[in-house]
């Protein structure tokens, strides 16, 4: 066990039970130390878990706030340089004279790997060295080879712990290492296969077990990442770079689809005959179409209603109509001529596209400001239409199913 070379002359008093003597005088012959070299060690460790190379006394200033670094909400490598210990040089914290305080280095440090080396594949690291990695170079950069982590066995050195901030930032690493974009379904099965060892349940507990898992870091994991704006799955950017590169190329193909496809999905008679199946016999073809449109018009929703997207696509040159200056300006102006003749599509056939075939949640339905009716402004809502309300879903006595809606359909259109 390494001993600091700071002179101790500071003796701090501990009482314990039987069995915590017992404990110490285990660990002193482990170490092969006396009792209080165990304690400083212990210390040590415990200290650089929680706070790294942050010097004690940069706790007492009144801008760190002690919490938040404990909860994760701040990191260590947002503080200033001279608030650490190590490093290029020795910090020098003030001491309360107003002169510096003496030098200080911890007590031991293993090299620690590089990003670029994390990235890569390589032999498994253990958690000390994980957790020192992230300590170190955690960024919304940050990737971690998934071979650098174990799997299962709790026993190992190298399996994560229960230590949701850095367990969450590790897993968060690995996923972005697998590419720019994730689904809820990655996080989740990501997490399982990490931090499966740690459910101890009885075996009718164990499904609970996994869910409680799954909530638990993917609350934390995702604040790593940006949502998609794609409203009807769970999808993810893993970083802010991925999400600036990635979503002008997205919404330029959705537009352009979009303008592409009005042309004929918005119509069943003109749909039936790209496809060669009359709607007025099966309506299923042109249903799922007209739901896949429904979609991409949700995107261009969802990207009106986010200040960050609107910010980054007004950023970006407009490649699909010459005429406009920015990104931004044709997905406004896309939105609202097609979402203005979408809602002009058979009614029935609007509704069980978006209560059926993409189950939209009610915060996720389409809305539009309309100025075309007199003085009056009212907001019209394509996906709630009154009448197949009341024809699907009031007047039976039970809702209708999606073969009945679809033979309604057939017979409306």
């Amino acid at each position: 066990m390494s001993q600091s070379t700071e002179t101790r002359d500071t003796s701090v008093t501990v009482q314990v039970n039987d069995l915590e003597k017992r404990k110490f005088e285990t660990l002193a012959e482990a170490y092969d130390s006396s009792q209080a070299g165990v304690g400083r060690h212990l210390v040590d460790r415990a200290y650089h878990e929680l706070f790294g190379d942050l010097h004690p006394k940069a706790l007492e200033r009144h801008d760190i706030d002690i919490n938040a670094l404990v909860r994760g909400e701040i990191s260590i490598d947002e503080l200033p340089d001279d608030c650490k210990m190590g490093g290029d040089g020795p910090a020098k914290i003030p001491a309360t004279d107003g002169g510096a305080s003496a030098n200080f280095k911890p007590s031991s440090y293993s090299a620690t790997h590089s990003p670029a080396e994390l990235a890569q594949s390589g032999p498994q690291l253990s958690w000390d060295k994980l957790k020192d990695a992230v300590d170190r170079h955690w960024s919304d950069e940050l990737e971690i080879h998934p071979d650098r982590v174990f799997e299962g066995d709790d026993d190992r050195d190298g399996v994560l712990k229960q230590r949701p901030k850095y367990a969450a930032r590790i897993l968060a690493a690995i996923l972005r290492s697998k590419g720019d974009v994730v689904t809820q379904g990655e996080i989740d099965l990501t997490i399982l296969k990490y931090t499966d060892h740690q459910i101890d349940r009885a075996p009718d507990e164990y499904k609970a077990g996994k869910e409680y898992k799954k909530e638990k870091y993917g609350g934390l994991i995702t604040r790593y990442f940006v949502p998609h704006p794609d409203p009807l799955e769970e999808k993810y950017y893993t970083s802010e770079a991925a999400m600036e590169e990635l979503l002008p190329k997205e919404i330029e193909e959705t537009i352009s689809e979009l303008v592409e496809e009005q042309q004929f999905v918005l119509d069943p008679f003109k749909h039936g005959k790209e496809v060669k199946i009359n709607p007025r016999e099966d309506p299923t073809q042109w249903l799922e179409d007209l739901a896949s449109f429904r979609r991409k018009l949700g995107v261009l929703h969802a990207v009106r209603e986010d200040s960050e997207f609107r910010d980054i696509l007004r950023e970006v040159d407009d490649k699909v109509f010459d005429e406009y200056p920015h990104l931004m300006v044709a997905v406004s102006k896309t939105f609202t001529d097609v979402v203005h003749e979408y809602a002009t599509v058979n009614e029935f056939a609007r509704y069980t596209v978006a209560d059926t075939l993409l189950d939209v949640d009610e915060d996720r339905l389409l809305e539009y400001e309309d100025y075309d009716s007199g003085d009056e402004v009212r907001t019209v809502n394509p996906d709630r239409p009154a009448q197949p309300i009341q024809v699907f879903r009031i007047e039976p006595s039970e809702p209708m199913g999606r073969e009945q809606q679809f033979r309604i359909i057939a017979g409306e259109i």
